[in-house]
């Protein structure tokens, strides 16, 4: 699924069926790895969770347990986009811009 030539290292079956290279990943995520060099950089000023996504068919990648730079990579992914989503709720709702289904 990687457009780049096959990197050393290990490669990852993901849920969707889709395999990426670690170092691919590890790229994506921002996670220094024996097989990386680059360090993801966040675009502009937005908070976007976009990195989750598989890059050919955008599927949401779960957290995984192996490797593990990029298993506590996701799972602190995780946990900062369930921390946002939960802010933002309680932000619409103290502005009135959300109601609750009854």
């Amino acid at each position: 699924s990687c457009a780049e030539p096959v990197p050393p290292g290990p490669a990852l079956s993901l849920e969707c069926g889709h395999l990426m290279h670690a170092a691919c990943l590890a790229t994506q995520l921002g996670v220094p790895t024996p097989w990386t060099t680059s360090k993801w950089r966040p675009p502009g000023g937005r908070l976007s969770f976009d990195f989750r996504h598989c890059p050919v068919c955008r599927f949401k990648m779960k957290d995984m347990e192996w490797p593990p730079g990029i298993a506590a990579a996701l799972k602190a992914a995780s946990s900062l986009e369930l921390e946002v989503s939960s802010r933002a709720v309680k932000r619409l709702r103290a502005d009135g811009h959300r109601r609750d289904a009854a």
